[in-house]
């Protein structure tokens, strides 16, 4: 007599059943059994995250910030460039609106000229700096030429001890 699929299915899944409940219970015991050897022992050496709880951190001393210069910077071969611009560590920091600009920068601050969106010859020159800035140098200058040019790293006075 063949058994239909109602009972085949019955079977499997009592089967399957079965086999789950005795895994659960398995794990159970074993999870209490674990936990009763590890009972009342000197267990510091599974983390160091017991040692330090209930304290207090330490305090960060504070590190004083990078002092701040500026530079200004003018271009020369034409009026203004409301397009180009001066880029700081990447970041667009002013455009040439008036043919001038000041920006605010720090020491090891990368600057560079955008002058991609002309694609004439467009000169650029440092004409003031704040004390304390060794580069880039008073009137140095910066040709684009429809591309992005490095005007160089910003280098500070290191501080007398």
């Amino acid at each position: 007599m063949r058994t239909s699929p109602g009972d085949r299915f019955y079977t499997f899944t009592s089967a399957v059943e079965r086999l789950l409940t005795r895994l659960v219970i398995a794990s159970v015991a074993l999870l209490v059994i674990v936990q009763l050897a590890l009972y009342g022992q000197d267990n510091s050496y599974l983390t160091l995250l017991e040692r330090f709880e209930g304290r207090q951190a330490e305090p960060v001393p504070a590190v004083a910030p990078a002092p701040r210069y500026s530079l200004t910077l003018h271009l020369v071969s034409r009026e203004s460039a409301p397009r180009a611009a001066v880029v700081v560590n990447g970041t667009p920091a002013a455009t040439f609106v008036t043919g001038r600009v000041t920006v605010a920068v720090r020491n090891r601050d990368v600057l560079e000229i955008d002058g991609s969106a002309y694609p004439e010859e467009l000169i650029f020159r440092v004409t003031a700096r704040s004390e304390g800035v060794v580069e880039p140098t008073l009137a140095h200058e910066v040709i684009t030429r429809g591309d992005i040019r490095a005007l160089g790293t910003v280098r500070g006075e290191s501080p007398s001890p």
